[in-house]
């Protein structure tokens, strides 16, 4: 990816620390207290920084396949002197064995309708994530039917615009995958969740409607398997 992506990539969230509060009032219906959280698909770590702001007392970590969104990632907080966050370069369908159940909270601003393979992701995340941990999956809030975004001209404008050169691509770069970029659509991403072990318990716009946040926690399937 270009380093002029990774730059408006980073800059796409106008206030981090705003959205991050948002973000977490449901969290805390379900943790007291979280110790261990993964930013995954952190790009040059604009969210992990504010999560190192809001919780200075967690263990925190970004993953990215992009090494040099981690580049910058390490380069930035390095330079704001932010010590409890460890950003590397990884493949979010394969992270090390020895994260099973590691982590309180994993978060994905604006990744999932990205990934190649998002059920892969997904079902890692369900290993990584402790089993009364909280995942947070932040995503455009565009309708799966095309014709329900009849009229929203920030879908049509800037939605479906953006994800022709970013995030189509990018849910393309592997060798068959679905492609979904934004057109994928909130119902379906919803229908992913719960058909691989997920229980949304709680679904709200953070910030506009354009960015929808769904609160998971793990569905305690007998027979589900990972």
């Amino acid at each position: 990816m270009p380093p002029e992506v990774i730059d408006v990539l980073e800059e796409k969230i106008p206030d981090v620390d705003k959205a991050l509060e948002q973000l977490i009032v449901p969290i805390m219906d379900f943790k007291e207290s979280l110790a261990t959280i993964l930013d995954l698909g952190s790009g040059s770590g604009n969210v992990s920084r504010a999560l190192s702001r809001r919780f200075p007392e967690a263990n925190i970590y970004g993953i990215d396949y992009n090494e040099m969104a981690i580049a910058n990632a390490i380069s930035t907080s390095k330079t704001q002197g932010i010590k409890n966050v460890k950003f590397l370069t990884l493949n979010a369908t394969s992270l090390p064995v020895e994260w099973t159940q590691k982590f309180d909270l994993v978060i994905m601003y604006d990744v999932l309708h990205d990934l190649p393979d998002p059920a892969s992701v997904m079902k890692e995340v369900y290993r990584v994530l402790k089993d009364d941990g909280v995942a947070s999956i932040n995503d455009p809030g565009l309708h799966s039917n095309h014709r329900d975004n009849v009229g929203n001209t920030n879908v049509a404008g800037a939605g479906y615009a953006i994800s022709t050169v970013i995030c189509l691509p990018c849910s393309l770069s592997a060798d068959d995958t679905p492609g979904h970029g934004m057109g994928w659509g909130y119902e379906n991403k919803e229908a992913l969740l719960t058909s691989s072990g997920w229980r949304v318990k709680d679904k709200r716009n953070i910030g506009s409607h354009m960015s929808l946040n769904f609160t998971c926690v793990k569905e305690q399937r007998e027979n589900y398997v990972i």
